[in-house]
């Protein structure tokens, strides 16, 4: 296979990709899905020729899939290469048992504005204002 065939085939494949892009916008438009601010740019640059704002909305729209393509894998990058946790995974599961098997979050003083600055009885460590339950040693402090 020599390098002009792949650049044939590059450039087949890009043109049914884009292919497909004109047919989703079509479809899109057709449903009446219309995103506004393409719209409106494609009515001010047709000065105001119907035929010719929807050609020119395909365009911008078409192309504006493509920028959302960019956009998006660039911030997927940023997500991967700083460790930025994502929806997709799990959150840490919380413990909401005291010591004694209660399920803190149903203590009616779990969030007691009457208790505020304090420290645990069984390990000294800082609550939160108005917070019964420690979370370091799981205990509550009534």
């Amino acid at each position: 296979m020599g390098f002009f065939d792949s650049i044939r085939r590059s450039v087949a494949f890009s043109r049914v990709e884009e292919e497909q892009k004109y047919k989703f916008v079509l479809e899109e438009f057709e449903s009446g899905v219309i995103r506004e601010g393409l719209w409106g740019k494609a009515v001010a640059d047709s000065e105001g020729d119907e035929q010719r704002t929807k050609s020119l909305y395909f365009k911008y729209r078409v192309r504006s899939l493509d920028d959302d393509g960019i956009v998006l894998s660039t911030i997927e990058k940023e997500i991967s290469e700083n460790n930025i946790p994502t929806k997709s995974m799990k959150p840490k599961k919380l413990d909401y048992k005291s010591k004694d098997g209660n399920d803190y979050r149903m203590c009616r003083t779990y969030r007691d504005p009457a208790y505020s600055n304090r420290l645990c009885k069984e390990c000294g460590v800082a609550i939160d204002e108005g917070v019964v339950f420690c979370f370091a040693c799981k205990t509550m402090n009534d």
